[in-house]
């Protein structure tokens, strides 16, 4: 059996491994293997089955099948540690809203929150903000984990793409300032 997953207008140009990752969840590792195989196909007007590769694009009304034994449920619960609940209330304590319009959103991000998830890392704002919302975040620039600052989180590709290329051409530029204790040595 399978499960039809049809391409909305927001997702075309998306590469067809990015699209099904994001819809159903699925792990990466199973995905990829999935493509491989040649196991996902593409269903044209003529009721035709097109095996795709991971690289080729989505476009609108694109109807893609998947194996139904390992397709996972729409929302998958993050991790959490401790007493912390993923709820929208949190992530906007954690995360203040400093401005927000159709196209991006800007937030405090606090010290010791990495922005993207990876190897021990159970819980960043990547993880925060799409796990926790209706919207699909887009993060254009990160701050290091210990760093405490403004973050630019985009809403849409197009304005993820804008604003990565104004970080690249130095349209936009980060500012640090440091808050010191004290007299730090001075190497002679």
């Amino acid at each position: 059996m399978h499960k039809t997953i049809r391409v909305p207008a927001h997702a075309t140009g998306l590469r067809v491994d990015r699209f099904i990752s994001n819809e159903t969840h699925m792990a990466p590792s199973l995905l990829f293997k999935l493509l491989r195989k040649r196991s996902v196909a593409h269903i044209d007007a003529d009721g035709k089955r097109h095996r795709l590769h991971g690289s080729t694009r989505v476009h609108t009304g694109m109807e893609i099948q998947i194996p139904t034994n390992i397709v996972l449920p729409q929302s998958t619960p993050i991790s959490t540690r401790g007493s912390v609940t993923s709820t929208p209330q949190f992530v906007q304590r954690q995360l203040p809203v400093l401005f927000d319009n159709q196209a991006l959103s800007v937030f405090q991000k606090p010290s010791g929150l990495p922005c993207q998830g990876g190897s021990k890392v159970t819980y960043s704002v990547d993880s925060m903000l799409n796990n926790n919302s209706t919207e699909q975040f887009r993060l254009v620039h990160r701050l290091d984990r210990g760093t405490t600052g403004a973050l630019v989180v985009a809403k849409t590709r197009l304005a993820a793409a804008r604003l990565a290329a104004a970080f690249r051409d130095h349209e936009i530029s980060k500012t640090y300032i440091a808050v010191l204790r004290g007299v730090p040595d001075m190497p002679h």
